[in-house]
């Protein structure tokens, strides 16, 4: 068992690495030293989550060839073989972005298995647990990120400063994504240890199951994929997911440095912005772990998402204040920025940011739990790369306040989905979930 919680927590650094946030504090060093069009940086801050869609599409019947165990080795060598493209490509954007993409390749698949594998191999009574220790050190690997930038800027000069030359930029952005290549391989390297999915085996060859976990009752039977206990939680998944990366918070990530930077606060300041946030995300995530398995995760989710529509509602306003002249950007408008971006990574933390990992393994029936979380997160990581990709030519057109109204609209969609749509699945096994839908 603790070799399976140590595997969750390296893969959730590594998960927090890939979506968006050591290219974050890398992005204003690459900004000085490369002569690439809003478009080029958008794109390759986008570049890990658009390649993340194909492993994502294909991650479940990966899966289901290759076994749980192996996948994630082996998405975790992918995380470190894309890492010397970055590092040594020499300002290059065919090769930064191709060896982000390749790292994004590998965290498709792992957004697939990792909460797969926890779902099989955990038993009811600490399956929230497992997911909660996924999401905390998903929070670990923002936080080192935010980490990594705070330190670049001491250690090399903040990247807006001119007493910073390009030659100390180009070495900062290169040690940021150097960074990466730790976990990579610590993972690679503990995924030799890992037991296989008792589900996985019993799907594979015919072995006795006595003395694994939890029993393990596979659903075998004929009938088509099409109907409802089916497609029923299918669709509920993939809405859910949809109204998660609809809020918005890959972009935020992708971005903070600049959002921050854009409400008022200069220099290292937002350096300090950013891991401030993250502080609050990781804290956030051990109450949300501690709470899921007692208050359920339907509770959670409406707390959260009602949290994450009243701060989104604060930062649209406050930018709204911004982009029309009504108030002039300052410390004190970053503070606020600040302030209400923190209400809402609290309440994504608490609620969405633990129980998304929990709930759509839960409510997938075991006969297309592989297949159909990989179909349903192509959804999510489509609307989370689109997000990215167009952030930059969208707010400089538009403005900031019209891309967080979009946000805070999903995040109310989402309160209405969690109030109606989801079931409670705390204490329940498998097995009792996949009766609801019958």
């Amino acid at each position: 068992m603790k070799v399976v919680f140590a595997m969750a927590a390296v893969a959730g650094v590594l998960y927090g690495f890939g979506v968006g946030t050591v290219v974050a504090v890398a992005t204003p060093y690459l900004e000085r030293t490369c002569a690439f069009t809003p478009v080029q940086m958008s794109t390759i801050v986008a570049a890990a989550m658009i390649a993340s869609g194909v492993t994502t599409f294909l991650g479940g019947p990966i899966a289901e060839l290759w076994g749980r165990r192996r996948s994630i080795t082996w998405a975790a060598f992918g995380y470190a073989l894309g890492t010397p493209l970055i590092c040594f490509s020499g300002g290059s954007y065919a090769l930064i972005v191709c060896g982000l993409a390749i790292q994004g390749l590998a965290m498709g698949q792992h957004g697939v298995v990792v909460p797969l594998y926890l779902a099989e191999v955990l038993p009811p009574a600490v399956r929230g647990r497992g997911a909660g220790v996924f999401q905390i050190f998903i929070i670990g690997g923002i936080l080192v990120s935010g980490l990594v930038g705070l330190a670049a800027a001491y250690v090399f000069g903040a990247a807006d400063a001119a007493s910073t030359s390009t030659e100390m930029c180009a070495l900062a952005w290169k040690c940021i994504f150097a960074v990466v290549a730790v976990p990579a391989l610590a993972l690679f390297a503990l995924g030799r240890f890992l037991p296989e999915s008792p589900e996985w085996l019993a799907k594979r060859v015919n072995v006795s199951k006595k003395g694994v976990c939890r029993e393990v009752a596979s659903d075998s039977s004929g009938g088509s994929l099409l109907r409802k206990r089916y497609v029923v939680p299918f669709l509920v998944v993939v809405a859910l997911l949809s109204c998660q990366q609809g809020m918005g918070m890959n972009s935020l990530l992708g971005y903070s440095v600049k959002i921050f930077g854009a409400s008022g606060l200069v220099g290292a300041f937002a350096n300090w912005a950013d891991l401030s946030f993250k502080v609050v995300m990781l804290a956030m995530t051990v109450l949300a772990c501690v709470l899921v398995d007692r208050k359920g995760r339907r509770f959670l989710l409406r707390i959260g998402t009602a949290g994450c529509a009243i701060g989104l509602a604060g930062i649209v306003a406050s930018f709204f204040a911004l982009d029309h002249g009504l108030v002039r950007a300052s410390t004190a408008s970053g503070v606020v920025v600040t302030a209400c971006t923190t209400v809402f990574i609290a309440a994504y933390s608490l609620g969405p940011g633990v129980c998304v990992w929990l709930v759509m393994t839960e409510l997938l029936p075991g006969r297309i739990r592989a297949v159909g979380l990989g179909a349903a997160l192509l959804f999510d990581y489509g609307i989370s790369a689109g997000l990215q990709s167009v952030f930059l030519p969208f707010t400089q057109r538009f403005g900031f306040w019209p891309f967080f109204a979009i946000m805070a609209s999903a995040a109310v969609a989402y309160f209405m989905l969690a109030t109606f749509c989801i079931p409670e699945t705390k204490g329940k096994t498998l097995e009792e979930i996949e009766e609801f839908f019958k």
